[in-house]
C-alpha cells in the first residue's frame, strides 16, 4: 500500500461533486455536532472517522477507505466500478483480516 494514500473510514463517490457531498451530508445528518472535530465542504472529521465526498476521476487512485458509497451512475462504467472496488481496506486485527469480513457489507449504492 502507498505510503502517500490518503485514509478515510467512508469515501463517497459522484458523477457530480455536489451530488457526493449531497449524499456526505446525508449520511452524517444525525451525528451529534459534539461528535464532529473538522468540518470542510466534501470532509467530515468525527470522534469515530472520516468521511470524503468527491466526484470520481482517475485522480482519485490515491484514497483508501474502509467504506465506500457509490453513485449509480458510476455503474455504467466497470473500470471506474473495479477501481473504486481495488481500494477498499477491510479492517485489520492482528495483521490479519477477520474471517468474518465480507467487502459487500462495506460497499453501498445510492
Amino acid at each position: 500500500m502507498s505510503m502517500n494514500a490518503t485514509h478515510v473510514s467512508k469515501m463517497i463517490f459522484s458523477d457530480d461533486q455536489l451530488k457526493a457531498e449531497s449524499k456526505m451530508n446525508e449520511l452524517i445528518r444525525y451525528l451529534p455536532e459534539k461528535t464532529i472535530i473538522r468540518r470542510k465542504k466534501d470532509y467530515v472529521k468525527t470522534v469515530i472517522g472520516t468521511y470524503q465526498a468527491k466526484k470520481y476521476s482517475d485522480n482519485c487512485r490515491g484514497f483508501r477507505y474502509q467504506e465506500v458509497y457509490i453513485d449509480k451512475t458510476l455503474w455504467n462504467s466497470a473500470s471506474d466500478v473495479a477501481a473504486i472496488m481495488m481500494k477498499l481496506v477491510p479492517p485489520y486485527e492482528n495483521l490479519t483480516v477477520s474471517d468474518n469480513y465480507k467487502w459487500k457489507d462495506h460497499v453501498h449504492f445510492f
